[in-house]
Formats: C-alpha cells, sequence, structure tokens
C-alpha cells in the first residue's frame, strides 16, 4: 500500500482520487560565456582561480554542487497551487 500524499506547502491531507500537482523547481549558475582576454585580466584571473581553489579546498561535495546545481520537488494542492501560480516569484 502507498504513503499517503500531502501537500508540502500546507500539509493537506491527498487521498486517494485527490487531484495534486509536482512543482520541480530547478536552479543552475548561470555562466553567460564572457571572458575578458587581456592580459591584465588573465592575470587577475589567475589570481582569482587561485583564490578559488584555497576556498573550496576543504569544503564538502553538496556545499559546492549547491553553489552550482539545486534540484527541489513538491507536490501542491489545489488551492496551493493557485497560490504558488499566482505569484510564484513572491513579488510584492
Amino acid at each position: 500500500m502507498s504513503e499517503p500524499r500531502q501537500c508540502s506547502r500546507c500539509g493537506a491531507r491527498l487521498g486517494p482520487g485527490i487531484p495534486s500537482w509536482v512543482l520541480r523547481i530547478e536552479l543552475t549558475a548561470n555562466f553567460d560565456g564572457t571572458l575578458d582576454c587581456s592580459s591584465k585580466a588573465a592575470n587577475e584571473a589567475d589570481r582569482a582561480i587561485e583564490t578559488v581553489l584555497r576556498q573550496i579546498e576543504w569544503m564538502d561535495a553538496e556545499t559546492l554542487e549547491n553553489q552550482v546545481y539545486q534540484f527541489f520537488e513538491f507536490t501542491l494542492c489545489r488551492d496551493c497551487r493557485d497560490h504558488y501560480s499566482a505569484n510564484p516569484l513572491y513579488i510584492t
């Protein structure tokens, strides 16, 4: 027997036959592809890379991955779907 479902936002129980929606959010780092190739920029880039490598040396893999990629998945009831859809970025 499957586990009872519930809304990730409000906790409402979603019994058999009750409609629900899956909300997936994927966050990825967004590099625009632009690199400054001047000599001065190259020297600064080398120093910046060395600094970053020192900073991340002792960080665990999950922390590093979260800097460039995150994925979330939620189950929503109808009311919470409507609430989320009306303003997905919570802009006031």
